[in-house]
């Protein structure tokens, strides 16, 4: 029962927890994974997870320690490595923007304004679609029309079509 609730203070709303804690992958739009750590479910029922970071065998050496810390009765240390993780992750998001004369707030703040779009996400192709559209809309010759969707448009769309345009 003490195990139970060292982890409702550890992680607020965890109401039930896992024994052994697991790693999950996930893949990026942009082709990378990144590892998390899943811990149990809150009040709500949704999962609790901790970012490990993009390097395969580090999160799985992170999970290692925590899951020996757990099982070895040592629940607060188990804590402090996912603080670790995450600590890892900034210094090497930090690395990323030096010589950018860039803050990480600078960085997060662009990317809150301008990856996701109140209007919602589209791929290239839907992108190309809208955008031919709008020419037929403004009256525009049917040749130029032609000519921009068989031309760079159309290698621009087999080269990034289902991607997102927030991601190119």
């Amino acid at each position: 029962m003490a195990k139970t609730e060292f982890f409702v203070k550890m992680f607020q709303n965890v109401a039930t927890f896992r024994d052994v804690v697991t790693i999950t992958e996930q893949n990026n739009r942009n082709g990378k994974t990144s590892y998390y750590a899943f811990i149990g479910y809150d009040t709500r029922g949704k999962t609790i997870r901790r970012s490990l970071g993009q390097d395969k065998d580090k999160a799985y050496a992170l999970l290692t320690e925590a899951n020996q810390r757990i099982a070895n009765g040592k629940l607060s240390e188990a804590a402090n490595v996912f603080d670790v993780a995450a600590d890892l992750e900034i210094k090497a998001a930090m690395r990323k923007l030096q010589g950018h004369n860039v803050t990480l707030a600078q960085a997060v703040a662009f990317f809150l304004k301008h990856h996701r779009p109140t209007a919602g996400n589209l791929t290239v192709e839907e992108g190309a679609k809208l955008f031919i559209q709008n020419l037929k809309k403004l009256g525009r010759a049917k040749k130029y029309i032609q000519s921009i969707d068989k031309g760079y448009l159309a290698q621009f769309v087999k080269a990034y079509g289902k991607r997102h345009l927030t991601d190119i």
